[in-house]
Order: structure tokens, then sequence, then C-alpha cells
């Protein structure tokens, strides 16, 4: 068992998306609202599997594990409160704010002169744009789920070949304990969206940012992800909700062909 446990295949893909699926039907007979917890306790103990407890030093990697920890508990407050749209917009734009600043500390203070605010404009962009192109999705259709899929194993693809194979098996992880939730929600109940989706975007999106500015991932490979979710908007005519979403992967697989291009040949031996 310890054995299995150990292959990268298991930690990053089959344990996280077998407990999510088991987690989403357990919580979804006894509290469907929050049936999406199953995707941050997958992807956690996939984490400790792949990376360890170890907390110090604090690593990029171990800073985000920390800061999806925090996001699980913004967004179980957001369910309890039924916070508005305009008010879960700012806290969504602090979170995502304080969260890159955070990660690109080290470089900001390393920085001379203004050389700081292109990389932190860019890098707040990117993460803004992400989480609230997913968070504006319909709730009550599996199409921001799906998409979150796509982008989290887009990420995990482009950071094994651009970076570290780390990064990528975290994203991997979080791919896989998402696909479990789908499964479950398509199969059972598939009118249902999760509301527990901000750890799942800010651990993916800050997983692809370390791959660019502290690794070698090339940033035109994030500029093809960060359609997907825009992508997943189009609306569709399409009364099967199997061949639509048929359709929307095609769609969106295109564009992770593209990060895929992007990265290819970028490889580095860092690890974190």
């Amino acid at each position: 068992m310890t054995t299995m446990l150990d292959n990268p295949l298991v930690q990053s893909a089959l344990l996280p998306f077998i407990v999510a699926l088991v987690l989403a039907i357990a919580i979804g007979v006894i509290a469907p609202r929050w049936q999406g917890l199953a995707v941050p306790s997958s992807f956690y103990l996939a984490a400790l599997l792949i990376s360890g407890a170890q907390i110090l030093p604090l690593t990029s990697t171990r800073k985000i594990l920390l800061l999806g920890l925090v996001a699980v508990i913004v967004e179980v407050f957001f369910a309890l409160r039924h916070v508005g749209d305009r008010q879960r917009y700012f806290l969504l734009i602090v979170i995502c704010s304080v969260a890159v600043s955070w990660i690109l500390w080290p470089l900001l203070l390393q920085s001379e002169g203004l050389a700081w605010v292109p990389l932190l404009a860019a890098s707040l962009f990117y993460m803004l744009w992400s989480t609230l192109m997913v968070d504006s999705q319909p709730r009550q259709t599996p199409i921001r789920l799906l998409s979150l899929v796509i982008l989290s194993g887009g990420v995990a693809i482009v950071a094994t070949l651009g970076s570290s194979a780390l990064l990528g098996q975290l994203a991997g992880a979080m791919a896989a304990a998402l696909g479990g939730l789908l499964f479950v929600r398509l199969i059972f109940n598939r009118g249902m969206e999760s509301e527990i989706f901000l750890p799942a975007i800010l651990i993916t999106t800050l997983l692809g940012l370390v791959a660019v500015v502290y690794a070698s991932l090339a940033w035109q490979s994030l500029l093809f992800l960060m359609f997907v979710p825009l992508v997943s908007r189009i609306p569709l005519a399409i009364d099967n909700i199997w061949f639509k979403l048929s359709l929307q992967v095609l769609i969106m697989s295109l564009l992770v062909a593209g990060a895929i291009m992007m990265a290819w040949g970028n490889s580095s031996d860092t690890y974190y």
C-alpha cells in the first residue's frame, strides 16, 4: 500500500479523484449544500502525500497551500452569511491582491526602482481575470466546474513540461479532485453547482503564476489558459447536456493545446 501511495500518478490523479467522488456522494446525501468541500478535502490529502506536512520554511508552494486553506474558510463564510455580489467581488479582489503580493514578495523586495510595477500589475490582472471570470459563470450548470477541471489540468501539463514536476502534480491533484465532483454532479444531481470554488481557482492560478515567475514556464502559456473561463461562457443552443459539454471540452482543449505548445521545450530542474 505504501509503495502504491508513493506513485506520482496515484498521488496526483487516482487518489484525489476517488476520494472526491466518494466524499461528494456522502456529503451530497447528508448535506448537499456543502458538497463542494469534497474538492479541497481530497486535494489536501493528495498534497500531503505529494509535498509533505512541513510548513517552514515558507516556500512559494507552501504559501499557496496555506492560502488555499484560507480560501476554504472564506467560501464557508460567504455561504453562511449570504454575501451579496458587490461585497463578494470586493472581498475577492482583496483576497487575490493579498495572495499575489505575498507570493511575489521576495521578487518585489529585490526589484530596483519601479521595476516591480509591471510584474505586480500583470500578475494581479491574471489572478483577478481568472477568479472573477470563473465566479461570474452560471452556477446552475456544470460548465463552471468543467472549466475549472480543464484549467487545472492545463496548468498541470504546462507546469510539468515547462518548470516543475511538483507544481504539475499539485495542479493535477486539483484537476482530479474537481473531476471527481463533476462526475458525481453529472451522474446524480446535474442541476447543482458548487459554491466552494475559490480554493480551486486560487490554488490553480497561483501554481501557474509560480511556474512562470520562479521557474521557466513561458508566460504565453498562461495567456492561453486565461481564455478557458471565457470560452466556457460561449452560449450554445444545445439541449443535450453531454453533447454540449463535449463541445465545450473540445473548444477549451484547443486553448490548452496552445498553452502546451508555448511550454514545450521550456524545462527546469528546479523544485519548490
